[in-house]
């Protein structure tokens, strides 16, 4: 019962977490620049090297999306332990006499 419900508050902060505010895309738009540098390395393939253009940037997108995917798993893995991690410090805090 307990790990159901973890699971449920776990899941909820993740959607609340993962919702997109206007403050985010100030943020994003400040500090990353991936469309642009997507397109300055596209140009210099397809200059470069035009026979073989569809298959470095196809090979580029699948490395992009690896290194998404992982990131994305390391994150949701270190935040659930640090969120189990605060319920087990609170849980411990509780337990002890006054």
């Amino acid at each position: 019962m307990e790990k159901d419900m973890l699971k449920i508050i776990v899941n909820a902060r993740f959607e609340d977490i993962s919702r997109i505010t206007d403050e985010d895309k100030k943020f994003l738009q400040a500090n990353c620049n991936y469309k642009e540098l997507h397109g300055k390395l596209e140009s210099l393939i397809t200059h470069n090297c035009s026979d073989e253009a569809d298959r470095i940037l196809h090979a580029l997108e699948n490395l992009i999306e690896d290194i998404n995917f992982e990131s994305g798993y390391y994150n949701e893995k270190y935040y659930k332990q640090g969120f189990i991690d605060g319920l087990n410090v609170i849980k411990l805090i509780l337990q002890k006499p006054s």
